[in-house]
């Protein structure tokens, strides 16, 4: 009894809530074409560090490259007026062929970082090209050829020189707790 009476009330209430509501407009779709936007001006405060290639396909080699991908990017990630791409936007362009441009365009960064890293016995070959996307032109490349063990001295080297090449000041990065030199 008390359970017919329960949902008479639940009817009613619900009933009165429906009747109280105003009536939705209509969704119109609009048949008519957007005209194209001109393209988006690319950030001139971001760079993405792009996975560096290797041409060896072994295991061991794959990770030293990834690894120093990753040393540079957290690094330059310190400098305070800028902004580093993540790794998890940058990842899935390892072995891309598409221009910088359009890399630079898809992430939204003026600025990339690319190239390889090969391990030859105990030494460790880094070659880096830091490339202004929106323009499409190098600023600045550079290789290095040093043993294994002096990978952080080629991480702060690529530091200073993208620092440089932006002009952004690496006394700000000291202050995230890295290491100025």
């Amino acid at each position: 009894m008390y359970a017919v009476g329960a949902v008479a009330l639940l009817i009613a209430v619900l009933t009165f809530i429906g009747l109280r509501r105003e009536p939705q407009p209509a969704i119109v779709q609009s048949a008519t074409l957007s005209t194209p936007t001109a393209p988006i001006p690319l950030d001139s405060k971001t760079l993405a560090v792009l996975p560096l290639r290797t041409s060896a396909s072994d295991e061991a080699s794959v990770l030293i490259a990834q690894s120093v991908t990753d040393l540079i990017r957290n690094r330059l990630a310190a400098l305070q007026h800028l902004t580093v791409v993540a790794s998890s936007s940058t990842s899935g362009l390892t072995h891309a062929r598409a221009d910088m441009q359009s890399i630079g365009e898809k992430l939204h960064a003026r600025f990339l970082l690319t190239g390889g890293a090969d391990r030859v016995g105990e030494r460790l070959h880094v070659s880096i090209e830091l490339v202004d996307a929106q323009l499409g032109k190098q600023l600045w490349s550079h290789s290095f050829d040093r043993p294994i063990t002096e990978v952080a001295a080629i991480r702060e080297e690529v530091f200073k020189h993208v620092g440089a090449s932006l002009r952004i000041s690496h006394e700000a990065a000291s202050s995230h707790g890295h290491p100025a030199n």
